[in-house]
């Protein structure tokens, strides 16, 4: 006898046409490899500018402003009042968020350096130690090195050399500087 064929049954399942589902063909697109630049250093060089804008800013027109009254919190509010003064002057001048928040990093990081330097030990220690920023008036050009080898004292140029003082004594005759002055009885 032959053999009978056997039927294969589709078994129900929890889905209707099971069996008849279609086959989705997935596309493959390619991109080409494009290279970019990562660091963007334009970018980076412009945020350093407004930074340091920014600190120095801050600092020379609270200076420029208060003179002898930038000492303590009043000093230190000035300093805020002028970076955010200069930061809304940079948003409104160059119109780069970029740079208006770069000059705002900088003035605040400039007032915390000198609430710190101010305030607690540490900056008093590291001002000793010889860490700390220069100020305008001390900043010497051109910087020449005396003994290079030795030690890293500065050459004056002649102009910025301070004439010495010459104290009277009340006969007249000048003291050496330092020594003597108006004697009082």
């Amino acid at each position: 006898m032959a053999a009978t064929k056997r039927r294969s049954t589709k078994r129900a399942t929890g889905q209707r046409n099971a069996g008849s589902r279609r086959k989705t063909v997935m596309k493959v697109s390619r991109r080409h490899a494009r290279r970019s630049n990562p660091g963007q250093v334009t970018e980076y060089a412009k945020l350093g500018v407004a930074i340091v804008g920014g600190a120095v800013g801050s600092k020379m027109a609270t200076q420029l402003i208060l003179s002898a009254s930038n000492t303590g919190w009043m000093g230190y509010l000035g300093n805020l009042v002028a970076t955010l003064a200069l930061g809304w002057g940079a948003s409104k001048a160059f119109k780069d968020k970029m740079i208006s928040q770069g000059v705002v990093g900088g003035g605040i990081a400039q007032l915390a350096v000198r609430i710190i330097s101010d305030q607690t030990p540490y900056g008093k220690y590291l001002a000793g130690v010889g860490v700390g920023d220069y100020q305008a008036s001390a900043f010497l050009t051109p910087q020449r090195m005396l003994d290079a080898r030795n030690n890293a004292s500065l050459q004056q140029p002649n102009w910025a050399a301070a004439p010495a003082a010459v104290v009277v004594t009340h006969s007249g005759a000048a003291a050496a500087p330092g020594v003597g002055g108006f004697d009082w009885n």
